[in-house]
This record gives C-alpha cells, structure tokens and sequence, in this order.
C-alpha cells in the first residue's frame, strides 16, 4: 500500500481535505463550527465502499487517520469524535 497523506486546503470559513494513497484519493469538507472547532463530512457508511472500492473496509482507518493528520497540522492540542453512519468529523475546542 502507498504512503498516505492528507493535505488541507482553505477557503473563507471552511475547504476540502484530501486523503491520498499513490493515485487514489478520498475528498472531504470542512468548515468552522460554532460549538465546535470544525465540522469535516465526507462519505457516508453505506456508500463508502461503493465510492472508494480501492479503500474497501477501511473507512474506519482512514477517517482516524484524516482525523488524526488534521489535529497535527492545524490544531495540536484538540481532540476529534468521528461518527461513521453520516461520515462527520467533529473536531472539538480544546480547554
């Protein structure tokens, strides 16, 4: 299996987020929450290995990964909750 990487991209209030493998890739959103730091929403449970045939199963995997990758690069000392069903992210405010 490729490295993966995750690279984030802004634009205003929110942007997109790319988890690549070699060729492939999976796109996420995000935009600046209210409550929380940041939502980040991409395929959902029932559509995932459909969409990404390549990253079969692995849904879990790669959104701990995303997840982890963007309280690395942007915001060190938060912590994330990731709901699978309906593909969110929530990055939460750190204290």
């Amino acid at each position: 299996m490729p490295a993966a990487e995750v690279t984030i991209s802004q634009g205003g209030r929110g942007g997109f987020i790319t988890y690549r493998e070699g060729t492939e890739a999976a796109i996420f959103e995000w935009e600046i929450g209210g409550s929380v730091l940041a939502l980040i929403w991409g395929t959902k449970k029932h559509e995932w290995d459909l969409r990404h045939p390549w990253a079969k199963g692995r849904q879990g995997e790669i959104y701990n990964f995303v997840a982890s990758e963007v309280v690395r690069q942007k915001a060190q000392n938060s912590a994330f909750e990731i709901e699978l069903e309906s593909g969110m992210i929530t990055l939460l405010l750190s204290d």
